[in-house]
């Protein structure tokens, strides 16, 4: 693979998002370099990664490995963060990570925090009057009984911050409940990782409802690419991860998520999730996406509109290529979620299975399946097998149902 840039990529994990932003870059011509502290991650066994750093640990770990890596190149190298916990790890060390390396981030630390998170972002739409649920917050365990029996069924619950402490306890990201014994309850599972949580107004409508914007903004606040897509199914369903999504003609997210990030001085990737009431059509923003690709971005470049790659143009001061996005509208599909969203919408009576092979018809493309880089797919087919036979043979005692979220 002929490598035509001065500068590197860094992708920061390399999971189904941070695979789909290696494949977008590697496609250019962009030298990739990888950071794993897990090896059971699919982007490590991509042809367009052409090396792996491995660390132990927590993102401060992450800090001080780039750090010690940080005289290693000629052109400094373009960081891509994946979680938001990477995000505010870098935001913490921008002052000893600039002059080494090149992030898509805004000068002012703060700026970021108070948009990662929930509060901030809600205090955000109220101050420039754009549309948004509303919203309560808990910031100590003692709050939520009260709260629950005062709420308006049903509603969303989920943390403040995405933390790593809360992914290592919390099954799924959100919950919808219909009464309090369910709220009270999601909320006591992760309480004691992070208390701080937020509870949502539900909107109407269903996971075809939820629509995205994504995006990436130069220095000047100006967007320099902007696609928008919608969701097809999620996982869990109602108020999980994206399973499949299909890009949508919206001008007015578009507008709308220009409106709140050139408002606020952005500068780097992002994006804005939207729910659309059924009933009168009114999109709600829901929650943005800092610093980072969103998880389904790969949508974005499966329809000739390569975000990342932008992103790099951009921080690089390469000359951004005209792009055009795909006459055909490309489904994005993470084939073992989308079956088990497919499977309890059909255990609901709401979906058969021929209505669900046409949602998915052709054109699509899947979430780890290329035929140009088939070892990432491959290597999952084989854990996937290997798991079955530990199971039919009861070799490490009987394994949980779940896709598997990296396959």
């Amino acid at each position: 693979m002929s490598k035509n840039f001065a500068n590197p990529a860094i992708v920061l994990k390399l999971c189904i998002n941070g695979l789909g932003v290696s494949r977008c870059l590697g496609h250019h011509g962009v030298q990739v370099i990888g950071l794993s502290q897990d090896q059971n991650l699919p982007g490590i066994y991509s042809r367009f990664i052409s090396e792996i750093w491995k660390y132990n640990g927590q993102e401060e770990d992450m800090i001080e490995l780039l750090l010690q890596k940080r005289d290693l190149f000629d052109a400094p190298p373009v960081l891509y963060a994946i979680t938001d916990a990477q995000v505010l790890a870098l935001v913490a060390h921008l002052d000893r990570l600039r002059d080494h390396y090149l992030i898509g981030l805004p000068p002012k630390p703060e700026l970021v925090i108070r948009t990662i998170s929930k509060k901030g972002f809600h205090k955000m739409t109220d101050q420039y009057k754009l549309p948004a649920p509303q919203t309560v917050f808990i910031d100590n365990p003692g709050e939520i009984e009260q709260i629950a029996g005062k709420m308006k069924y049903p509603c969303i619950i989920k943390p403040e911050f995405r933390s790593p402490a809360f992914a290592r306890v919390a099954k799924q990201k959100a919950l919808c409940c219909h009464e309090s014994k369910s709220l009270v309850a999601f909320y006591h599972s992760f309480c004691q990782a992070d208390p701080r949580a937020v509870i949502q107004q539900w909107i109407p409508g269903g996971d075809e409802d939820v629509f995205f914007c994504l995006q990436y903004y130069d220095r000047s606040s100006r967007p320099l690419v902007s696609f928008v897509g919608k969701k097809i199914r999620q996982w869990p369903v109602l108020s999980g991860g994206t399973a499949s999504c299909i890009p949508v003609d919206k001008q007015e997210l578009e507008s709308l998520s220009t409106a709140f990030f050139t408002s606020i001085g952005f500068h780097g990737l992002c994006s804005m999730e939207y729910k659309r009431n059924p009933i009168d059509g009114q999109f709600m923003m829901i929650e943005p996406t800092i610093g980072r690709t969103d998880w389904q971005s790969d949508v974005a470049t499966i329809n000739g509109i390569p975000i990342p790659y932008v992103a790099y143009c951009d921080l690089a001061g390469v000359a951004i290529p005209e792009i055009s996005r795909s006459f055909r509208a490309i489904k994005w599909i993470r084939w073992s979620a989308d079956k088990e969203s497919a499977e309890q919408y059909r255990k609901q009576g709401k979906l058969s299975w021929w209505c669900w092979l046409w949602s998915i018809r052709p054109p699509h493309r899947w979430s780890v399946w290329r035929w140009n880089d088939p070892k990432p797919y491959l290597w999952g087919l084989g854990r996937k097998v290997r798991k079955k036979l530990r199971k039919i043979f009861g070799l490490g005692g009987q394994a949980r149902k779940e896709p598997d979220r990296n396959f």
